[in-house]
């Protein structure tokens, strides 16, 4: 946990070790974790604190990375890392060059 983050809840389901006939126990299969952060000291981690309970900090930065990969895919000519860019045919890139002003704008679209 960072300095800033607030607080963060999960939970475990508990049930037997046996692999082939897992058994949950009733009325306690699911225990709640949460992890407490510290008081925030000062005005600015207060203030960072506040805005992690608002706002998923972990889902931002999971959605950016989705985002620029999207932008990735839109200006590659194929589908696939840069080494099948390598390999891409006169066909591939000529689609491409066509397609691209498209690709590119549905790339705004987030995912």
């Amino acid at each position: 946990r960072g300095q800033f983050e607030g607080e963060d809840q999960f939970f475990v389901i508990l049930s037997d070790c046996d692999d082939a006939n897992p058994i949950v126990v009733e009325d306690s299969a699911t225990c709640a974790v949460t992890i407490e952060a510290r008081k925030a000291v000062g005005f600015a981690a207060a203030l960072a604190q506040k805005m992690d309970r608002a706002v998923n900090i972990d889902a931002v930065i999971e959605g950016n990375s989705a985002w620029k990969e999207q932008f990735l895919t839109a200006l590659r000519p194929v589908p696939g890392d840069d080494d099948d860019a390598l390999e891409a045919t006169v066909a591939d890139w000529s689609i491409h060059f066509i397609a691209l002003p498209w690709k590119i704008f549905f790339a705004f679209i987030p995912p």
